[in-house]
Formats: structure tokens, sequence, C-alpha cells
């Protein structure tokens, strides 16, 4: 979360109530609001899956001018290629 906090990106845990959105993964995930990042996470989840989220969220964003232990840095960056090559099994997929 220190990491989230140095690029600025709020992260807020609250329960969520699955009756809101039947259709949509519950976990949580990066939004914008006034411009401003904010990671809503459920509060339901362990730990484990509280830091997927987080990192997911995170890869999302530059964050080169944001300082990090080597090993959180290389972490994005494995979540970064991952979703890189997801979308690219998608493309290929379409065609």
């Amino acid at each position: 979360m220190e990491v989230a906090a140095r690029a600025g990106v709020r992260v807020r845990c609250e329960p969520f109530d699955p009756r809101s959105f039947p259709d949509v993964d519950r976990r949580g995930g990066l939004c914008f609001v006034d411009g401003a990042a904010l990671l809503l996470v459920d509060a339901a989840l362990l730990p484990v899956e509280r830091v997927a989220i987080l990192t997911e969220a995170l890869s999302l964003l530059e964050l080169d001018a944001v300082p990090m232990p080597p090993a959180v840095r290389e972490r994005l960056t494995l979540a970064g290629d991952r979703r890189a090559d997801r979308r690219r099994r998608a493309i290929r997929q379409i065609k």
C-alpha cells in the first residue's frame, strides 16, 4: 500500500454487497474519481487476494518515477506482462 500512496492512489477496503452487481467481479479494481486514482478492494478478501488486486491495479499505471523495492517493481512488471499476453491471445482469437 506504500507504493500506491507514493503513486497518489488512494486505497479503500470496503465490504462489497454481492447483490449490488451480480454480474461483475466483486473483488475490486482501479477507478478514477474526479481525476484521482482510487482502488476499491473487497474487505472480505484474504490478504493474498488483496495483494493480487493491488498488484494488478498498480501494473496499469506509469510508475517509473515512484521509488519502490526492486522485488515490488519486478512483480508489477510481471503483472503488466501477463496482462499484455492475455490481450494478445484475445486479439488472436478474434481474428
